[in-house]
């Protein structure tokens, strides 16, 4: 068996995110708190877990939160991998190199660590579905408990439960999206856990997009139409006027506009961050920028307990009653970024508006946007007299033709 080494490092966000690192050490033996070692040299980090993490027999395991702390517990473990190395024998009630981990244990790890560097409780939840799910068939099926245990067959074996349970018949829900995320969830849960590489990518289930439209002019019009009152108006014009996602919009205050500029940016208060952190500006119209300024300070859109409001589908399913066509609060987000593109924002601005963090999202995002036929051919007629070379004059018997003779 290899020979384990125990070294200390820190969970730290940089700039390409979460990485467990060595810790900066001056040559006193002291920690340097805000710096963590990169190749070799060291690097300023903007966020850290509070614990100091040793890998023990594949998974990351909390050794203290100070630094005297973590290195007692290195020692304690190299002193039991040494004596285990002498003797053949190992001491009892430790973490050394022989002992084995129950899946649940690492799980609870695991998903004990998501929550404590932050991510968001929606992730935290749906991670903890698809780990929970396939624990308890892993444990039932196979008769096996331990983490190390888990091979490829276990994992399949779990899909092909997956597929023969009832579908949900929820509107607008796309099972095999679900079960391709329920993988890929567990599949990063097992690298952290020492069992990286166990599917090939034959083995994820396969799923077909949904493709998300944009709302026709007579959808909108219909939604309009149901408005009651302002708050109605207020809501639908927001949403069609920045594009912005479901938890952007919950969380959106009246603070955020400076101008005619919208601040999507975390909110601490609230426990709140926008997706993959994509802080950035939406620019509004002058008119939804008053209409926003005319609201009561604080969240644009919240509840009877002044926290903010998680139901904004329903208000936008209420307004689309009776009109025979789907509602979803993407497919207004799809509608703003597909009426912007079509106005002439041009492509890379509406990347940074839409926090896409690729350019090929975005063009993927407006695949199905295109002119209207007048409009198109339009453009195919400018394009044409700018690209092509001058139509030279034709002489028929020494007569010009007749569109060079009108334009002489």
């Amino acid at each position: 068996m290899r020979t384990q080494n125990f070294e200390i490092k820190r969970y730290v966000k940089l700039a390409r995110g979460w990485r467990y690192c060595p810790p900066a050490v001056a040559s006193n033996n002291k920690l340097k708190p805000d710096k963590v070692l990169i190749d070799g040299h060291e690097e300023l980090f903007s966020e850290a877990h509070p614990d100091f993490f040793i890998r023990v027999h594949g998974q990351w395991t909390a050794v203290g939160t100070t630094w005297a702390e973590a290195m007692a517990k290195q020692a304690e473990l190299e002193g039991r991998r040494d004596y285990k190395r002498r003797t053949g024998q190992q001491l009892p009630g430790g973490d050394d190199d022989g002992e084995k981990t129950p899946v649940t244990k690492a799980a609870e790890k695991y998903l004990a660590n998501c929550e404590a560097v932050g991510k968001d409780r929606k992730t935290v939840r749906a991670y903890r579905g698809a780990i929970d799910s396939f624990v308890a068939h892993f444990i039932a099926e196979s008769q096996k408990k331990y983490v190390e245990e888990v091979e490829r067959q276990d994992i399949l074996d779990w899909i092909g439960w997956m597929r023969k349970q009832p579908v949900p018949q929820r509107k607008g829900s796309n099972p095999e999206r679900t079960r391709f995320n329920r993988v890929s969830h567990l599949v990063i849960f097992l690298k952290v856990a020492g069992r990286p590489r166990l599917l090939k990518k034959t083995d994820y289930p396969d799923y077909c997009e949904k493709a998300v439209v944009a709302h026709t002019q007579e959808e909108i019009n219909h939604l309009y139409q149901q408005c009651e009152d302002d708050n109605d108006w207020f809501f639908l014009s927001f949403m069609l006027g920045t594009g912005l996602r479901e938890g952007e919009a919950m969380h959106a205050e009246t603070s955020d506009l400076v101008g005619t500029t919208l601040l999507v940016q975390r909110k601490n208060k609230f426990d709140w961050r926008p997706k993959k952190c994509h802080v950035r500006k939406v620019e509004i119209t002058p008119a939804l920028a008053a209409a926003i300024k005319s609201r009561p300070q604080g969240l644009l859109f919240r509840n009877t307990q002044c926290n903010p409001d998680g139901h904004l589908l329903r208000r936008l399913q209420r307004l689309a009653k009776g009109g025979g066509f789907d509602v979803e609060l993407h497919k207004l987000r799809k509608s703003w970024a597909s009426h912007s593109y079509l106005a002439g924002v041009p492509l890379v601005k509406l990347q940074k508006m839409l926090g896409h963090e690729s350019l090929a999202t975005t063009e993927r995002y407006l695949a199905d946007v295109e002119l209207a036929k007048g409009d198109l051919q339009r453009a195919l007629a400018k394009a044409s007299t700018v690209l092509g070379p001058p139509r030279p004059k034709l002489v028929v018997e020494g007569l010009v033709e007749p569109e060079a003779e009108g334009a002489a």
